[in-house]
């Protein structure tokens, strides 16, 4: 499932992007079908759908970043989420929402030493 998520090369991304995306929503349906959406592999996927669209479509990113940090929130403090407080960070700064950037970034830091 996760080789139809990497990104494609920077000179082709925008014209290969609607048929990517076409494949990681079939990789998405294809692991919900198998393990339920709080599932490890879930919220990984999730994570990864974040990372490849930071380039070409932020809120899309931001909506996958949020979407496997909630899913993952109440689960065993490990290295996943001080990532996903991160990724989440990141996507919020380069958006411009620099206060909530600072808020996730923050709370990554002072999960690390879970690590």
């Amino acid at each position: 499932f996760f080789l139809m998520l990497r990104r494609p090369p920077r000179s082709t991304r925008k014209e290969s992007s609607a048929a990517s995306d076409v494949y990681k929503r079939q990789a998405l349906n294809m692991l919900l079908k198998i393990y339920e959406e709080t599932h490890p592999a879930i919220v990984r996927l999730y994570n990864r759908l974040g990372i490849v669209y930071i380039e070409f479509n932020r809120e899309e990113a931001n909506k996958y970043f949020e979407k496997a940090l909630r899913l993952h929130l109440g689960k065993k403090e490990d290295s996943t989420i001080v990532l996903l407080y991160c990724n989440q960070g990141f996507i919020k700064y380069e958006m411009g929402d620099y206060e909530e950037a600072v808020k996730y970034c923050n709370e990554a830091l002072s999960l690390i030493h879970i690590c």
